[in-house]
């Protein structure tokens, strides 16, 4: 019996000691396990946490440079199209102002050059010269109807019609025509 007592005890201690010895294999085993768990957690967080917002900051700024450099050329299209568009309207406005200049220096011209064949008309008609008066008023009313002078285009034309063709007869009229029709 003593040594079923031995064995016992024995098996016992051995067994104490595997326990232990298990137990102290356990805690080693969930211990290395933690650390490790806070390990992979602390390089997981220094991933997540610090290089994805690294790296989705700098795709934030690639990706803002490029919209930036689109934005800029879309602005330079659009500035180039409105300053096209803005020099042809401002083109028209200019050909159309010009063209309205140019009218109305034709009628100030023709204004002129009417009241100076009037003047001169009635310089001649003073002077009797009927022939050279008549030539000066057919001038004189032509450029009366250019300037839309009709009160003094109705004075040149009662001129001719009262004073010039009664005393001129029709051969002075022909040559007149002649003369006129060369000019």
């Amino acid at each position: 019996m003593s040594d079923t007592l031995r064995t016992t005890i024995k098996t016992i201690a051995q067994t104490t000691e595997n326990g232990i010895e298990l137990i102290n294999k356990v805690d080693s085993f969930y211990n290395s396990a933690w650390d490790k768990l806070i390990l992979v957690g602390t390089v997981a967080f220094g991933v997540i946490g610090i290089l994805v917002p690294f790296v989705i900051q700098w795709y934030q700024k690639k990706t803002l440079k490029i919209s930036e450099e689109l934005m800029k050329k879309e602005l330079e299209n659009q500035a180039l199209t409105l300053k096209a568009e803005l020099l042809d309207h401002i083109n028209i406005n200019i050909k159309k102002e010009i063209k309205i200049f140019e009218e109305k220096i034709e009628k100030l011209n023709a204004s002129t050059n009417a009241k100076a064949f009037h003047l001169q008309g009635n310089g001649q008609l003073a002077n009797g010269y009927k022939a050279g008066a008549l030539s000066d008023y057919i001038i004189s009313a032509d450029n009366y109807i250019i300037c839309e002078d009709y009160n003094n285009l109705q004075t040149v034309l009662r001129l001719i019609l009262e004073d010039c063709l009664p005393s001129l007869s029709l051969e002075e009229i022909e040559d007149l025509k002649y003369r006129m029709a060369v000019i």
